[in-house]
């Protein structure tokens, strides 16, 4: 995980379905990094929203990974939604950064 962490904070530069599509032809490991990113997130988020797991121990252990993973993988998770038809891909990972952003901003 570690590795697929630091990949996707210092390498990755996808903004567009095509950038991905690009990126999978060329380096499949790259993109099974992100897969293994958006895929934490979102079983964090979906702990948190059944309430397996505590919101204030995920945002005192991950609140900077969230924000920074969600905004930096958002294009390509909106693309990968819309191209395979898939708009429940990443919504836990999306309501986690919501919800993170909305409690520093309570802050």
């Amino acid at each position: 995980m570690r590795r697929a962490f630091r990949w996707v904070d210092n390498d990755f530069q996808s903004k567009s379905y095509d950038d991905y599509k690009a990126l999978e032809q060329k380096n499949v490991e790259a993109v099974e990094h992100l897969f293994e990113v958006t895929a934490f997130f979102e079983q964090v988020g979906f702990l948190v929203e059944k309430k397996f797991v505590d919101f204030e121990v995920v945002q005192d252990r991950l609140r900077q990974s969230v924000i920074s993973n969600w905004q930096k993988l958002e294009p390509w998770v909106l693309a990968l939604r819309k191209a395979k038809n898939d708009y429940a891909f990443g919504e836990h990972f999306q309501r986690l950064y919501e919800r993170t952003v909305n409690d520093v901003k309570k802050r």
